[in-house]
């Protein structure tokens, strides 16, 4: 319930409409936590640092599409749905979410900083990594403290 309170701020939607897409989400966070504290012998050993010896880097790359792939349906979807508002002039003093304020920032050309696509999705993606684990129910605790000891 939590991470669907977190989502609805970020995005005015709920982060999982089914079992299987909460399902989904929980298993990508938990891959990422546990590919972050794999121990990976590139980082140590000088010799192997360009062979992907553990297969490391080709899941990074898997997930970074995934996540990718996940967070471009977002935003388009919600593109679509500030497109339908403005052409029904719906779009006047409704509340926004966060992905809202990201979204016009990106599209103000008087901003003192502009936002890419990329960088609204890696923002995405990072609230994604921090607070889902607490509020998904990972025992990410758990984990940081089995690769400590």
């Amino acid at each position: 319930m939590a991470n669907n309170v977190i989502s609805r701020m970020m995005m005015s939607k709920r982060c999982s409409g089914s079992v299987k897409e909460a399902d989904e989400i929980r298993s990508l966070v938990h891959e990422i936590l546990v590919l972050t504290e794999t121990f990976n012998l590139s980082d140590f050993i000088w010799l192997c640092r360009n062979l992907d010896l553990q297969g490391l880097k080709k899941r990074f790359e898997d997930l970074h599409v995934t996540f990718d792939n996940l967070t471009e349906k977002i935003i388009k979807e919600h593109e679509e749905i500030r497109s339908n508002k403005k052409e029904n002039g719906e779009g006047g003093e409704r509340v926004k979410d966060l992905l809202d304020i990201l979204l016009d920032v990106a599209e103000d050309d008087k901003a003192e900083m502009k936002l890419s696509r990329e960088n609204i999705k890696a923002f995405i993606v990072e609230l994604v990594i921090i607070f889902m684990p607490l509020l998904v129910g990972l025992d990410c605790l758990t984990l940081r403290l089995d690769f400590a000891g």
